[in-house]
Protein backbone atom coordinates (compact mmCIF):
# COMPACT_ATOMS: atom_id res chain seq x y z
CA UNK A 1 0.00 0.00 0.00
CA UNK A 2 3.01 2.30 0.58
CA UNK A 3 4.58 2.21 -2.50
CA UNK A 4 1.30 2.14 -4.64
CA UNK A 5 0.76 5.62 -3.00
CA UNK A 6 3.99 6.80 -2.98
CA UNK A 7 4.47 5.51 -6.81
CA UNK A 8 1.09 7.35 -7.49
CA UNK A 9 1.75 10.66 -5.67
CA UNK A 10 4.97 11.21 -6.38
CA UNK A 11 4.65 13.16 -9.75
CA UNK A 12 2.07 15.46 -7.88
CA UNK A 13 4.50 16.40 -4.93
CA UNK A 14 7.34 17.41 -7.87
CA UNK A 15 4.42 19.79 -9.47
CA UNK A 16 4.07 21.22 -5.80
CA UNK A 17 7.64 21.71 -5.17
CA UNK A 18 8.01 23.67 -8.16
CA UNK A 19 5.04 25.40 -7.47
CA UNK A 20 5.78 26.13 -4.06
CA UNK A 21 9.31 27.96 -5.25
CA UNK A 22 7.11 30.09 -7.97
CA UNK A 23 4.93 31.05 -4.67
CA UNK A 24 8.09 32.55 -2.82
CA UNK A 25 11.72 32.01 -4.70
CA UNK A 26 14.45 33.46 -2.26
CA UNK A 27 16.91 31.50 -4.36
CA UNK A 28 16.16 33.13 -7.89
CA UNK A 29 18.97 35.06 -9.82
CA UNK A 30 20.25 38.46 -8.41
CA UNK A 31 19.66 40.03 -11.49
CA UNK A 32 16.19 38.57 -12.60
CA UNK A 33 12.73 39.68 -11.27
CA UNK A 34 9.92 37.32 -9.81
CA UNK A 35 6.22 37.96 -10.63
CA UNK A 36 3.98 37.69 -7.39
CA UNK A 37 0.69 36.56 -9.14
CA UNK A 38 0.15 33.27 -7.43
CA UNK A 39 1.49 34.64 -4.02
CA UNK A 40 -1.36 37.71 -4.81
CA UNK A 41 -4.45 35.19 -5.83
CA UNK A 42 -3.86 32.84 -3.25
CA UNK A 43 -3.60 35.36 -0.19
CA UNK A 44 -6.79 37.37 -1.57
CA UNK A 45 -8.44 33.87 -1.40
CA UNK A 46 -7.25 33.25 1.70
CA UNK A 47 -8.28 36.61 3.27
CA UNK A 48 -11.75 36.11 2.44
CA UNK A 49 -11.65 32.50 3.80
CA UNK A 50 -10.02 32.73 7.04
CA UNK A 51 -11.02 34.84 9.90
CA UNK A 52 -9.54 34.27 13.11
CA UNK A 53 -12.71 34.23 15.52
CA UNK A 54 -15.36 31.81 15.63
CA UNK A 55 -18.38 32.62 12.79
CA UNK A 56 -21.18 30.43 13.66
CA UNK A 57 -23.35 30.79 16.34
CA UNK A 58 -26.73 28.60 18.21
CA UNK A 59 -29.90 29.27 17.31
CA UNK A 60 -32.98 28.07 19.58
CA UNK A 61 -35.66 25.78 17.22
CA UNK A 62 -37.93 26.26 19.88
CA UNK A 63 -39.45 28.66 22.73
CA UNK A 64 -37.21 28.70 25.83
CA UNK A 65 -34.33 27.11 23.57
CA UNK A 66 -32.53 30.94 23.36
CA UNK A 67 -31.45 30.02 26.90
CA UNK A 68 -29.45 27.10 26.09
CA UNK A 69 -28.10 28.40 22.43
CA UNK A 70 -26.46 31.48 24.63
CA UNK A 71 -24.60 29.05 26.65
CA UNK A 72 -23.91 27.00 23.76
CA UNK A 73 -22.10 29.75 22.14
CA UNK A 74 -20.53 30.95 25.35
CA UNK A 75 -19.07 26.88 25.54
CA UNK A 76 -18.23 26.43 21.47
CA UNK A 77 -16.35 29.94 22.03
CA UNK A 78 -14.45 28.94 24.94
CA UNK A 79 -13.40 25.31 22.89
CA UNK A 80 -12.30 27.43 19.73
CA UNK A 81 -9.34 29.23 21.98
CA UNK A 82 -8.38 26.20 24.09
CA UNK A 83 -8.10 24.08 20.44
CA UNK A 84 -5.95 26.70 18.90
CA UNK A 85 -8.50 26.67 15.60
CA UNK A 86 -7.36 30.07 14.99
CA UNK A 87 -4.11 28.65 13.68
CA UNK A 88 -5.55 25.77 12.44
CA UNK A 89 -7.86 26.73 10.15
CA UNK A 90 -5.23 29.66 8.75
CA UNK A 91 -3.25 26.14 7.76
CA UNK A 92 -6.28 24.11 6.86
CA UNK A 93 -7.32 26.67 4.39
CA UNK A 94 -4.12 27.69 3.57
CA UNK A 95 -3.00 24.12 2.33
CA UNK A 96 -6.83 23.91 0.70
CA UNK A 97 -6.31 26.78 -1.33
CA UNK A 98 -2.73 26.16 -3.03
CA UNK A 99 -3.17 22.01 -3.24
CA UNK A 100 -6.91 21.85 -3.74
CA UNK A 101 -7.42 19.51 -0.73
CA UNK A 102 -6.78 20.43 3.24
CA UNK A 103 -6.40 18.17 5.55
CA UNK A 104 -6.82 17.80 9.82
CA UNK A 105 -6.27 15.14 11.56
CA UNK A 106 -8.71 14.58 14.49
CA UNK A 107 -7.69 11.76 16.66
CA UNK A 108 -6.11 13.03 20.35
CA UNK A 109 -8.32 14.69 23.07
CA UNK A 110 -6.89 17.33 25.36
CA UNK A 111 -8.58 15.66 29.17
CA UNK A 112 -7.63 19.17 30.96
CA UNK A 113 -9.48 21.41 28.52
CA UNK A 114 -12.30 18.76 27.31
CA UNK A 115 -11.30 19.90 23.57
CA UNK A 116 -9.98 17.57 20.63
CA UNK A 117 -6.77 18.04 19.41
CA UNK A 118 -6.71 18.89 15.97
CA UNK A 119 -3.49 19.13 13.40
CA UNK A 120 -2.70 19.95 10.05
CA UNK A 121 -1.41 17.13 7.58
CA UNK A 122 0.90 18.66 5.25
CA UNK A 123 0.06 17.44 2.08
CA UNK A 124 3.63 16.45 1.29
CA UNK A 125 4.34 14.27 3.67
CA UNK A 126 0.79 12.57 3.29
CA UNK A 127 -0.32 9.07 1.61
CA UNK A 128 -3.15 8.11 0.39
CA UNK A 129 -5.25 5.37 -1.80
CA UNK A 130 -4.92 5.80 -5.37
CA UNK A 131 -8.88 5.36 -5.77
CA UNK A 132 -10.30 7.67 -2.59
CA UNK A 133 -11.75 10.82 -4.11
CA UNK A 134 -12.52 11.90 0.05
CA UNK A 135 -11.26 10.59 3.13
CA UNK A 136 -14.52 8.92 4.24
CA UNK A 137 -16.94 9.19 0.87
CA UNK A 138 -20.12 10.04 0.79
CA UNK A 139 -23.28 9.38 2.47
CA UNK A 140 -22.66 5.47 1.93
CA UNK A 141 -18.98 5.67 1.88
CA UNK A 142 -19.10 4.86 -1.66
CA UNK A 143 -15.28 7.07 -3.01
CA UNK A 144 -13.87 6.23 0.90
CA UNK A 145 -9.39 5.69 1.24
CA UNK A 146 -9.11 1.95 1.87
CA UNK A 147 -6.16 3.33 3.19
CA UNK A 148 -4.31 6.47 4.32
CA UNK A 149 -0.65 7.10 5.61
CA UNK A 150 2.00 10.39 6.83
CA UNK A 151 5.01 9.95 8.00
CA UNK A 152 6.19 12.54 10.85
CA UNK A 153 9.52 13.15 12.72
CA UNK A 154 9.83 12.08 16.36
CA UNK A 155 12.41 12.69 18.53
CA UNK A 156 14.05 9.66 20.98
CA UNK A 157 12.63 11.81 23.89
CA UNK A 158 8.86 12.03 22.60
CA UNK A 159 9.18 8.29 21.73
CA UNK A 160 9.97 7.42 25.08
CA UNK A 161 7.18 9.62 25.95
CA UNK A 162 4.86 7.53 24.25
CA UNK A 163 5.86 4.60 25.48
CA UNK A 164 5.90 5.50 29.01
CA UNK A 165 2.24 6.41 28.28
CA UNK A 166 1.38 3.03 26.75
CA UNK A 167 0.69 4.47 23.14
CA UNK A 168 4.29 2.66 21.49
CA UNK A 169 5.89 -0.51 22.60
CA UNK A 170 9.58 -1.53 21.87
CA UNK A 171 11.14 1.74 21.48
CA UNK A 172 14.57 0.70 22.46
CA UNK A 173 14.43 -1.31 19.73
CA UNK A 174 14.23 2.07 17.27
CA UNK A 175 17.57 2.23 15.30
CA UNK A 176 17.39 4.11 11.95
CA UNK A 177 17.80 7.65 11.87
CA UNK A 178 16.21 10.37 9.68
CA UNK A 179 16.64 8.94 5.96
CA UNK A 180 17.26 11.95 4.08
CA UNK A 181 16.81 10.22 0.73
CA UNK A 182 13.33 9.77 1.77
CA UNK A 183 10.44 11.28 -0.32
CA UNK A 184 8.82 13.12 2.35
CA UNK A 185 12.57 14.36 3.24
CA UNK A 186 13.16 15.66 -0.19
CA UNK A 187 9.88 17.24 0.07
CA UNK A 188 10.96 19.34 3.19
CA UNK A 189 14.15 19.85 1.31
CA UNK A 190 12.61 21.73 -1.25
CA UNK A 191 10.26 23.54 0.95
CA UNK A 192 13.64 24.98 2.48
CA UNK A 193 15.19 25.80 -0.95
CA UNK A 194 12.69 28.01 -1.91
CA UNK A 195 12.95 30.00 0.96
CA UNK A 196 16.53 30.51 0.56
CA UNK A 197 18.19 27.61 2.96
CA UNK A 198 20.83 25.69 1.97
CA UNK A 199 19.74 22.66 0.54
CA UNK A 200 21.97 20.08 2.61
CA UNK A 201 21.00 20.33 6.37
CA UNK A 202 21.68 16.63 6.65
CA UNK A 203 25.12 17.47 8.76
CA UNK A 204 23.11 20.20 10.82
CA UNK A 205 19.90 17.85 11.97
CA UNK A 206 21.31 14.65 13.27
CA UNK A 207 21.15 14.98 17.16
CA UNK A 208 22.51 13.02 20.05
CA UNK A 209 20.34 11.79 23.05
CA UNK A 210 16.96 12.75 23.72
CA UNK A 211 17.20 14.89 20.47
CA UNK A 212 17.75 12.29 18.12
CA UNK A 213 14.95 12.40 15.46
CA UNK A 214 13.34 9.49 13.98
CA UNK A 215 11.29 8.93 10.77
CA UNK A 216 8.07 7.17 11.70
CA UNK A 217 5.26 6.27 9.93
CA UNK A 218 1.80 5.94 10.37
CA UNK A 219 -0.45 3.57 8.58
CA UNK A 220 -4.04 3.63 8.45
CA UNK A 221 -5.82 0.63 7.12
CA UNK A 222 -8.52 -2.47 6.81
CA UNK A 223 -6.96 -5.57 8.72
CA UNK A 224 -9.43 -8.76 8.46
CA UNK A 225 -12.35 -5.98 7.95
CA UNK A 226 -11.46 -3.73 10.76
CA UNK A 227 -9.43 -0.13 10.66
CA UNK A 228 -6.29 -0.32 12.20
CA UNK A 229 -3.59 2.46 12.95
CA UNK A 230 0.07 0.64 12.52
CA UNK A 231 2.96 3.00 13.24
CA UNK A 232 6.25 1.91 11.99
CA UNK A 233 9.87 2.77 12.42
CA UNK A 234 13.50 1.61 11.07
CA UNK A 235 12.27 2.30 7.51
CA UNK A 236 9.04 0.39 8.25
CA UNK A 237 10.30 -2.52 9.41
CA UNK A 238 9.44 -2.36 13.08
CA UNK A 239 6.20 -2.45 14.65
CA UNK A 240 5.59 -0.29 17.23
CA UNK A 241 1.88 0.61 17.53
CA UNK A 242 -0.60 -1.39 16.22
CA UNK A 243 -4.78 -0.14 17.73
CA UNK A 244 -8.19 -1.09 16.19
CA UNK A 245 -10.04 2.11 15.85
CA UNK A 246 -13.46 2.03 16.94
CA UNK A 247 -14.43 5.40 15.02
CA UNK A 248 -17.23 4.99 11.87
CA UNK A 249 -14.43 6.67 9.77
CA UNK A 250 -10.87 7.50 9.17
CA UNK A 251 -10.07 9.54 12.03
CA UNK A 252 -9.10 12.93 9.62
CA UNK A 253 -11.11 15.95 8.45
CA UNK A 254 -10.72 17.29 4.89
CA UNK A 255 -12.29 19.98 2.76
CA UNK A 256 -11.61 20.83 -0.92
CA UNK A 257 -11.57 24.74 -2.35
CA UNK A 258 -12.93 23.91 -5.85
CA UNK A 259 -14.33 20.42 -6.24
CA UNK A 260 -14.88 18.34 -9.01
CA UNK A 261 -17.31 15.54 -8.68
CA UNK A 262 -15.90 11.61 -8.27
CA UNK A 263 -12.81 13.26 -7.78
CA UNK A 264 -10.12 13.94 -5.00
CA UNK A 265 -7.78 16.74 -6.12
CA UNK A 266 -10.29 19.01 -7.68
CA UNK A 267 -9.15 22.49 -8.78
CA UNK A 268 -6.51 24.84 -6.53
CA UNK A 269 -5.25 28.14 -7.02
CA UNK A 270 -1.76 26.95 -8.20
CA UNK A 271 -3.59 24.97 -11.00
CA UNK A 272 -4.99 27.99 -12.64
CA UNK A 273 -2.17 30.78 -11.63
CA UNK A 274 0.91 28.94 -12.36
CA UNK A 275 1.82 29.31 -16.21
CA UNK A 276 0.47 32.66 -16.22
CA UNK A 277 3.08 34.07 -13.63
CA UNK A 278 5.44 31.99 -15.59
CA UNK A 279 4.62 33.52 -18.45
CA UNK A 280 4.49 37.07 -17.13
CA UNK A 281 7.88 36.83 -15.16
CA UNK A 282 9.28 35.90 -18.85
CA UNK A 283 7.75 39.16 -20.18
CA UNK A 284 8.78 41.04 -17.21
CA UNK A 285 13.05 39.93 -16.95
CA UNK A 286 12.86 40.19 -20.87
CA UNK A 287 11.75 43.81 -20.71
CA UNK A 288 14.10 44.28 -17.96
CA UNK A 289 16.80 43.25 -20.40
CA UNK A 290 15.70 45.13 -23.15
CA UNK A 291 15.90 48.36 -21.14
CA UNK A 292 19.26 47.67 -20.00
CA UNK A 293 20.37 46.88 -23.35
CA UNK A 294 19.33 50.23 -24.92
CA UNK A 295 20.89 51.87 -21.77
CA UNK A 296 24.13 49.98 -22.10
CA UNK A 297 24.25 48.63 -25.91
CA UNK A 298 26.65 46.31 -26.69
CA UNK A 299 28.53 45.91 -29.74
CA UNK A 300 30.43 43.17 -32.24
CA UNK A 301 33.26 44.55 -34.55
CA UNK A 302 35.86 43.52 -36.43
CA UNK A 303 38.89 43.80 -34.78
CA UNK A 304 41.33 43.14 -37.67
CA UNK A 305 39.68 46.52 -39.06
CA UNK A 306 38.95 48.54 -36.24
CA UNK A 307 41.75 49.54 -33.93
CA UNK A 308 40.89 52.45 -32.40
CA UNK A 309 37.61 50.83 -30.01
Amino acid sequence: EYEVARRYLKPKWDKWAARLRLYNNQRKDDDTIGDPLLFTIHQTVLASLYDDKLTVSFEGRERGDDEVAENLDILATYDFEQMGKERVDYDWIWDTAFFGRGIIQLQEFDPDTHTPVPENVDPLTFFRDPQATSVNGDMKGKGAAQFLGREIILTHRQLKEREKAGVYHDVDQVKDNLNFTSDTELNKRLRREAQGYNDDLKGSVVMKGDNNSYQITEWYTYWHGKKYLVTLANNRKLVIRCQELKTVGWPFVDRSLYPIAHDWDGVSIADLVEDKQRGRAILQNLALKGVKATLYPSYLYNSNIIKNK
